[in-house]
């Protein structure tokens, strides 16, 4: 059989295992620095594995070593997608189309942190911010090809209404989600549906700690390490 790992990835890969807590702690760089190597070696590394990146790497990692089950109250990155090829699309949307953003209350924070990071790299996006979703998609909607929605629950009302009012319009846009559940009307209209585990309620004010804006935040930093992991490869071609 056709060893897949070089020796030196090997020994990392074992650190990490024996050492989950440490790695989480001292951060990518860190842990390249002392193993003699750079930090996209390491997401390779990650990638054979068949992990997102290096955060979803080490907390997995983490977990088998504990071997205990999820809490209630879980600060861990969880980040599922239905389908491989969805964070390929996602990917694909990044390189090539301008982006819409929208998030309510707590979301919309997210919503706006998102929309500022497209900006900074170059992609241009738009923080959809109307009473009415229908003046947007029939105006300057039209110049742009992703919405991306941000909700803990998956069933914002403003949400479904840009969704149902985006699949109206003469454009064919790509739906792009990041719930709290993995059952949702918002995840079930959409093309790419990222599911970050929080504490979905419906209540407004939230009064006990809800890890899936931060974990949302976290999730969209690997997505976006992908991203120009796959920029530098089209550069190069």
């Amino acid at each position: 059989m056709k060893k897949i790992f070089k020796e030196d990835e090997d020994e990392i890969i074992s650190f990490i295992k024996n050492n989950p807590e440490d790695c989480i702690e001292m951060g990518i760089t860190k842990l390249a620095k002392i193993n003699y190597t750079s930090t996209s070696a390491i997401v390779r590394i990650a990638k054979k594995l068949g992990y997102l990146g290096y955060t979803d790497m080490v907390y997995s990692m983490k977990k088998k070593v504990k071997n205990k089950t999820d809490l209630d109250i879980n600060i861990e990155t969880k980040y599922r997608v239905r389908n491989v090829k969805e964070i390929k699309l996602f990917i694909n949307c990044l390189l090539e189309k301008k982006i819409a953003v929208y998030g309510e209350d707590f979301s919309r924070i997210i919503g706006t942190y998102i929309h500022n990071r497209l900006f900074t790299l170059g992609i241009e996006s738009h923080f959809l911010d109307c009473i009415n979703s229908k003046l947007f998609f029939d105006g300057i909607g039209q110049k742009y090809d992703t919405i991306i929605l941000i909700s803990n629950t998956g069933e914002s009302e403003k949400c479904m209404e840009i969704i149902n009012n985006a699949k109206e319009s003469k454009k064919n846009y790509t739906i792009i989600s990041f719930t709290g559940k993995r059952n949702n009307s918002i995840a079930d209209n959409s093309d790419v549906s990222f599911v970050i585990e929080g504490i979905a309620t419906e209540d407004k004010i939230v009064k006990y700690p809800n890890p899936f804006y931060g974990n949302v935040i976290l999730g969209f930093e690997e997505l976006l390490m992908i991203y120009l992991e796959e920029k530098r490869k089209v550069k190069k071609i």
